[in-house]
């Protein structure tokens, strides 16, 4: 988890305390509803698929494209991208963000988000983004939209370590060979 999620997630404790103190008093067997629709709501969900198809993206990017994207990312207007950093910008506005990452991007950037749409993380952030449209309000979606039973993506080491040994001798300083 990133500094941002982890602050993200701190954010809504007195919210989610709440919910479950209120639910501590409840005999229906609904004690955790509230909370967990305070957690994951239909808005949450729909912005954690985008999160964990940008995840794993970028996990699968040579270095050339992923540093694209950051330069990409970073040229966009300041309130999305630090929107999108504090998990504040709302699901919708994550549309606007992608759809300029696509025209600012250079054809790699362009050809790693077209194809990672097909990608399981990209079908996921599609479920999580139609959801409201197949399921009635209150009623939680089918778990597949948003699921967090592995990683999204290969651990960061593990793809550095990939870029590095197909660099070779063309290492950049600043890598450093530690095996």
């Amino acid at each position: 988890a990133s500094g941002y999620s982890i602050v993200n997630s701190l954010s809504k404790a007195g919210e989610i305390a709440d919910h479950i103190l209120e639910g501590l008093g409840k005999e229906d067997g609904s004690r955790a509803t509230q909370a967990w629709e305070s957690l994951w709501s239909s808005e949450s969900r729909r912005k954690m698929a985008f999160y964990q198809f940008g995840a794993e993206m970028i996990s699968k990017m040579p270095l050339e494209t992923l540093r694209e994207f950051m330069r990409t990312f970073y040229a966009l207007p300041a309130p999305l991208w630090k929107g999108f950093l504090s998990h504040r910008l709302s699901s919708p506005m994550l549309i606007p963000l992608a759809v300029m990452m696509f025209f600012l991007g250079n054809n790699d950037l362009k050809k790693a988000l077209v194809s990672e749409l097909a990608s399981p993380a990209g079908i996921k952030m599609y479920q999580a983004a139609t959801a409201p449209l197949h399921t009635a309000e209150g009623q939680a979606p089918a778990a597949e939209a948003v699921s967090r039973q592995t990683p999204p993506q290969e651990p960061l080491k593990e793809v550095f370590r990939r870029e590095q040994l197909g660099m070779g001798a063309r290492m950049p300083s600043g890598f450093v060979d530690d095996s």
